[in-house]
């Protein structure tokens, strides 16, 4: 299976399918998508076992990042981004580390 563009799709979707893996071991689809995520071709990803087959699809998702909100640790950061997922008002979040005399989490969102 293939990338679909950018402009047509909206959300997450399978950019390709039929990995082999074990969660313990091997997981290609893992790497794939970190490769995609490094190179800047995707902004996020994960990995799903196709009920139909036993393997794992990629599901990659294309946007744009957008701040939320600070937050003093990490914990506070994850606990907003995935209410803000479940609520549908976000595809995904990335908790950011920024590095200052205090360190901070920075919320960024990709809107649905």
């Amino acid at each position: 299976m293939s990338a679909a563009p950018a402009a047509a799709t909206e959300g997450w979707f399978v950019h390709s399918g039929g990995y082999p893996g074990d969660v313990f071991g091997d997981m290609p689809c893992l790497d794939k998508g970190a490769e995609l995520k490094a190179k800047g071709e995707i902004q996020d990803y994960y990995c799903r076992v196709n009920d139909d087959n036993g393997l794992w699809d990629l599901w990659v998702i294309q946007g744009t990042w957008v701040f939320h909100s600070r937050h003093g640790d990490l914990w506070d950061c994850d606990a907003v981004g995935y209410a803000q997922v479940t609520a549908g008002n976000a595809y995904t979040y990335d908790c950011r580390l920024i590095k200052t005399p205090t360190w901070y989490f920075d919320l960024y969102l990709i809107l649905t």
